[in-house]
């Protein structure tokens, strides 16, 4: 009788492939979320734009089983490109209403304003949604 043994392979994780469009998906709709419950929530309500990112990188960890570091970071990258791409136009509108009849030098600059939203972003977008997917 010959048998015939079968060897499990397992694959390294170098070539397990990215799910580029679930990843992509995801990390716009919740850089779109933050966004506008940031922007149009009411004060009591804006505790929920860190629970956004989280929210997402769970779901995005349930989903893909493999690379969930990668996967996370990749899915916060989308987010911070997503609300950048609204927050932008809004920022630019808002200083430039900000700078009419304003005497000089108290006026915020444009990229003051735009590097202290930007760094907010980093910080609320790009940790949150790696921590439940990773472990």
């Amino acid at each position: 009788m010959d048998e015939t043994k079968t060897v499990e392979v397992a694959t390294p994780a170098a070539r397990t492939p990215i799910a580029w469009k679930l990843t992509a998906l995801v990390g716009v709709i919740t850089g779109i979320a933050w966004t506008v419950i940031l922007l149009f929530a009411p004060d009591t309500l804006k505790l929920m734009a860190g629970i956004a990112p989280v929210i997402g990188g769970i779901y995005l960890g349930r989903k893909v089983k493999d690379r969930a570091f990668t996967h996370g970071f990749l899915m916060s990258l989308f987010a911070v490109i997503a609300a950048m791409a609204i927050v932008a136009p809004i920022v630019f509108t808002e200083v430039i209403n900000l700078a009419v009849d304003q005497p000089a030098g108290t006026t915020p600059t444009v990229m003051g304003t735009f590097l202290s939203i930007s760094l907010m972003m980093l910080i609320t977008l790009v940790p949150f949604p790696k921590l439940p997917g990773s472990c």
